[in-house]
């Protein structure tokens, strides 16, 4: 299996994490240039929070693996802003 084939497949088993880290991480690098570093972290953090808490709700499973993506996501992309 080459190297392409092998990305291919790990995004495709993890792809609701590569969503998670890249929804998060692209809602708080703009909300962080927008209204700054505390308002990104929140932003990001809280999103993470309310949709394992929707997905518990909606009767699926509260995923700390999703919200580790969110956190990460959102860590990074404030840190992409921030410099």
């Amino acid at each position: 299996m080459s190297v392409k084939d092998k990305i291919l497949t790990f995004l495709k088993l993890h792809s609701d994490k590569f969503w998670h880290f890249l929804g998060c991480f692209i809602l708080s690098a703009f909300f962080t240039s927008w209204l700054g570093l505390i308002a990104g972290l929140i932003l990001g953090i809280t999103l993470g929070i309310g949709k394992e808490l929707w997905d518990k709700w909606s009767g699926k499973k509260f995923d700390l693996w999703d919200l580790g993506a969110d956190i990460l996501g959102t860590i990074l992309g404030v840190l992409i802003v921030v410099k």
